[in-house]
């Protein structure tokens, strides 16, 4: 749990730095993440999936951003903290 916790706070403080989006197109209620086909309607920092984000893709599931700088950040995480939060996420937990 730490480690997603950890995670959550490195994707955010990248967010931070870069400037996430959150506007009020990605805020619409059609853009969960079941009608996107993506594991998560929230990104790691909390804010809202865009559908117009590229997304990821680990093991078969697809990963959704509220923006391309997180999509990025995303990129730099080790493999295993990738993992915890596809794990969170399938499980219904986050």
């Amino acid at each position: 749990m730490k480690s997603i916790l950890a995670t959550t706070v490195i994707l955010a403080g990248a967010a931070l730095i870069t400037g996430c989006k959150s506007d009020d197109a990605s805020m619409h209620a059609s853009h969960n993440g079941v009608s996107m086909g993506v594991v998560n309607s929230r990104c790691a920092c909390g804010a809202t999936v865009d559908p117009d984000v590229h997304t990821a893709t680990l093991n078969g599931q697809k990963v959704g951003f509220c923006s391309n700088d997180c999509a990025a950040a995303w990129n730099k995480l080790s493999t295993e903290k990738q993992q915890q939060f596809v794990q969170v996420n399938t499980e219904g937990n986050y």
